[in-house]
């Protein structure tokens, strides 16, 4: 079954998040507006990770349930980033999540042992 972006953030980001700790109503806020650095362009940062600070740590660009990330969704997230400050953003679906810097636009690897390949990693 394909969920909507919602249904996806609601029943496959969220929980993720709760399960690392994050508190939904202290640590996130939802759908908060941003204006492209640059450019007139607006849009809306899905989820925009607080952790109780009054700057943001990272924010999360949700796509729905099926969606292949591609390239633009990448820029989006980097987009909306850069746009508020942030180093860190992350790219959605529900199951793979794509970690960025913001600044250098490159994907972020895990070495640990735990992560046996370069792969973003899944939900």
């Amino acid at each position: 079954m394909r969920f909507s972006e919602t249904e996806t953030v609601i029943k496959r980001i969220l929980p993720y998040l709760v399960r690392r700790g994050y508190d939904i109503e202290k640590d996130l806020s939802f759908e908060e507006p941003v204006t492209i650095s640059g450019t007139a362009r607006k849009g809306f940062i899905d989820i925009l990770v607080k952790c109780g600070r009054a700057n943001p740590v990272f924010l999360i660009e949700a796509k729905r349930d099926g969606t292949k990330i591609a390239a633009k969704h990448r820029q989006q997230a980097i987009d909306y980033g850069a746009s508020i400050g942030v180093l860190l953003v992350a790219v959605t679906n529900g199951r793979t999540f794509e970690l960025r810097n913001t600044t250098t636009k490159k994907p972020l690897l895990f070495k640990p042992r735990f992560f046996a390949s370069r792969k973003p990693f899944s939900v």
